[in-house]
Order: structure tokens, then C-alpha cells, then sequence
């Protein structure tokens, strides 16, 4: 049995930071354009250019080919369930699944513009999609119906609740909108000196990472940033150089961050960018990285090649807040790759099941349990069944 325990205010369970092994799936090697996953890294949607789309319901273990049309492929993205799946195409196709890829609808969302990314809600209700050097697309009504706003976007991210959205343009700037693309408002710049290349998000999008390639140069000489304020400023990371980093993800809470780069290297971090460690991937060009909401489950997929997948113990945090005037003490921990079960004692000794049913919270991806306040010593731990 796995456990963390929450003893006084806050128990954080200790994050190793070591180098990664990464594994091929059974995918067939491809060019791989994108993949997207869902929260607890189960399930996973995939597409490649000028081809089909593929689902994984076991982690990337096995793969299947879905019903969607055979399309060139730019960008996928996922709800946190993974029954809402999106992916679009160069030719302005928007083709959309509410079944975890079973079927699918297909319409002309982004006509003759078309679409090179796109960003989902947790709910999967919000899309975002941009042209890659046009205008930005959101949905409200999971593609039912769309609207265009800013223009000469690069790249978008949807945090976890989809009220709050981030894009990048080609002149480094960084444009938020807090009421799901309504209203837009430019907040910062990449060191005023990157064009947006990838951008991820924690939940709340409270912490940011981002690629940017600095002005004038190639995309071989992209640089990686990161954001703890939501994109008003931005730290240019310690990362090599000439790697041409590709594609960034992120955890729930923002603290784990991995990174690939087409000439075959990836970097993760568990400490917000502040340090990244190298891992064991083979030098291949990786082009399209996703990551569970902890952390601990990674899938990149390589331009010409397969999907690859790095799997952790998970090291979930059980936080505890208080609330309402001292009446109730709130327990949460990030929806987990592991299926966790809350206990509670007095004695460190004699564990029983807490009966309150765990409530998710769409807007940072945890789960919460509420507990009357008494004044009785207790301790609470997170065990598997």
C-alpha cells in the first residue's frame, strides 16, 4: 500500500529529481504532429500530419485507430476525462469526439485560415485555436459555434476551468482574457525579444511556460521561459542552447515541467523551472509532449517515429486549509494518476476510510473533502486501496 500522510498543517511528500527512462508504445511510427492526455494519464489522443487519429485508453500501452477522416493533422487537445476529444487541421477542418474518440463530427470551423493549435478546457466546453500567425478562435458549446478575435497569434493554452485564457503572438507578447476570449489584454512580453513558439499552464494559470524563438534567429535557437504571476513577467530558463526545443507541458499545480526538443533532447523539472535534470531519451525529434496532472505520467511523439511514454510514482501533496470562520478544514489533493483513497486516525495506528464522498474542483484539478472542525487530534493520510 501507498500512502501520504498529513500530520499537522501540511504534509509534502518529496519530490526526487532524477533522470527519466523513456519507453515506445505500440504506436506505429509515424509523423507523429501532436498528443494530448487526460488527467490521470489513462487516456490519450494522438495525431499525425497527412493521416489518422489514434486514441490509448491504458496509458499509451496499446493503441487504437479512430473513425476520424484521414486529414493533414496540425494539433489535438483533450478534456480532463478524456471523453471530449478536438483536433484540427490545415485546411480549417474541426473534427470533434464526445466519446473518447468512438465517433466523430466534422465541420469547417476555421475555414480557409485554418488551424495549427488548439487548447481545451477541463470540462471541455472552451476551445481555443490559433492560426499560428492570425487570428485566435474560442468556443464556448465544445466547436459547436466559434468566434474569431485577436490576430497575428501564435500559440494558445487553456487553463484548467476556461474562464481564463493565455496567448502568445509573433512578437513575443503574452495576451490574456479572464472572461473565456471575450476581452483580451496584453500583459507581458517574453523579454520583449521571442515569438511565441509553445505555451502550457498549471490549472489555475497562475504558472506559465512557454518556448519562444528570439527575434531574428531559427527555431534551433529557441529559448524556454517560465511565468509565476500568470504571464506579467518572465524568467528565461538555464536550458543548452541550439537544442530546438519543441514543445513544453505541464502539471496541474505548475511545479513539473518537461520539455522536448527536435534534436532528440528532453528536460524536466520539479521545482517550476528553477532546475531541470536530463533525461534518458533517445535522440530522435521529438515534436509534441503531454503530461498527467500530477506529473508522473509523460507521452512525447517523435516527427517520423513512435510515442514514447515516461512513467513516475507519483509524489502527490494532501494540502489542508481551513475556511468558513474555523467551521470546517478542507483536505485536497491533485486528481492522480493513482487512484487514492483519504483515511483518518488518532493514534497513527488504526486507519479507517473517511466516508465523506471527495468533490472535484474543475478549476485546479483537485479533489476536496470537507471536514467539520472539532477539537479532537487527528491525522489523515492518502493510501491506495
Amino acid at each position: 500500500m501507498q500512502t501520504l500522510l498529513l500530520a499537522t498543517c501540511l504534509f509534502a511528500a518529496v519530490q526526487v529529481v532524477s533522470a527519466q527512462t523513456w519507453t515506445q508504445t505500440m504506436a506505429p511510427s509515424n509523423h507523429w504532429v501532436s498528443i494530448a492526455s487526460s488527467a490521470d494519464g489513462s487516456s490519450l489522443v494522438a495525431a499525425f500530419a497527412n493521416g489518422w487519429i489514434y486514441t490509448s485508453t491504458d496509458s499509451g500501452n496499446t493503441w487504437t485507430k479512430t473513425s476520424a477522416p484521414s486529414n493533414d493533422w496540425t494539433s489535438v487537445a483533450s478534456s480532463a476525462d478524456g471523453i471530449k476529444l478536438v483536433a484540427t487541421a490545415y485546411n480549417g477542418t474541426n473534427c470533434a469526439s464526445t466519446n473518447g474518440g468512438t465517433t466523430w463530427q466534422t465541420n469547417s470551423a476555421f475555414g480557409v485560415l485554418g488551424s495549427r493549435y488548439i487548447a481545451s478546457s477541463a470540462d471541455g466546453s472552451t476551445l481555443l485555436g490559433s492560426e499560428g500567425a492570425g487570428p485566435v478562435f474560442t468556443s464556448t458549446n465544445s466547436g459547436l459555434t466559434w468566434n474569431t478575435y485577436l490576430y497575428d497569434i501564435a500559440r494558445v493554452v487553456c487553463p484548467a476551468d476556461g474562464s481564463m485564457l493565455v496567448a502568445g503572438n509573433n512578437v513575443g507578447g503574452i495576451y490574456t482574457s479572464t472572461n473565456s476570449g471575450a476581452n483580451w489584454v496584453l500583459i507581458g512580453t517574453l523579454g520583449g525579444r521571442a515569438y511565441v513558439f509553445s505555451l502550457a499552464a498549471s490549472a489555475s494559470g497562475n504558472n506559465l511556460a512557454a518556448i519562444g524563438t528570439p527575434f531574428g534567429e531559427v527555431e534551433t535557437d529557441n529559448e524556454v521561459f517560465t511565468s509565476t504571476n500568470s504571464g506579467y513577467t518572465w524568467t528565461s530558463n538555464s536550458l543548452p542552447v541550439n537544442s530546438g526545443w519543441e514543445d513544453v507541458a505541464s502539471s496541474a499545480d505548475g511545479s513539473k515541467l518537461v520539455v522536448v526538443g527536435q534534436t532528440g533532447l528532453i528536460y524536466t523539472s520539479t521545482d517550476f523551472g528553477t532546475t531541470w535534470v536530463s533525461n534518458n531519451a533517445p535522440q530522435l525529434k521529438w515534436q509534441s509532449v503531454a503530461s498527467s496532472a500530477d506529473g508522473s505520467k509523460l507521452f512525447a511523439v517523435v516527427n517520423g517515429g513512435g510515442i514514447w511514454t515516461s512513467q513516475t510514482i507519483p509524489a502527490t501533496k494532501l494540502y489542508l486549509s481551513i475556511t468558513n470562520g474555523l467551521q470546517y478544514s478542507w483536505l485536497s489533493w491533485t486528481w492522480s494518476s493513482t487512484n487514492y483513497v483519504l483515511q483518518q486516525c488518532s493514534d497513527l495506528q488504526s486507519w479507517a476510510y473517511v466516508t465523506n464522498t471527495p468533490v472535484l474542483n474543475i478549476s485546479t484539478l483537485q479533489y476536496e473533502v470537507a471536514l467539520p472542525m472539532t477539537n479532537a487530534c487527528g491525522f489523515y493520510r492518502l493510501a491506495t486501496p
